[in-house]
């Protein structure tokens, strides 16, 4: 199995958001998607998916398929990696990336124990 591991704070906080995760969790079950697509799904707006999809791309978590498009307006978008990974203590060399990784943590822990009440 392909595993990103993420060492970076900014990749992890962009990982946790929740319609980031979202999102990331679509492309894993579908495949590439494009904004549009994603849009339709899960009823967010267009620009609002957009705007999500280049904060996962600048943190290395996702990338553009342009061999996908049919037309140059057109932008799909594909994981980098099948699965991510990280580890609390990568992050204990500053406070705001420990913070960020506390925060990542409980996020992880909730969205565990909401699959588990489903």
């Amino acid at each position: 199995m392909d595993v990103q591991q993420i060492r970076d704070a900014r990749a992890l906080a962009a990982l946790t958001h929740p319609a980031r995760r979202q999102l990331m969790d679509l492309m894993k079950l579908n495949g590439p998607a494009t904004a549009s697509a994603l849009s339709q799904t899960t009823g967010q707006a267009v620009g609002n998916v957009s705007h999500h999809l280049r904060v996962l791309a600048d943190a290395g978590l996702i990338e553009e398929v342009p061999e996908l498009a049919r037309d140059r307006r057109e932008r799909w978008w594909r994981l980098v990696s099948s699965s991510v990974r990280w580890a609390r203590t990568d992050f204990e060399h500053d406070s705001a990336a420990e913070a960020v990784a506390d925060a990542a943590a409980r996020l992880l822990i909730d969205r565990h124990m909401d699959f588990v009440r489903s």
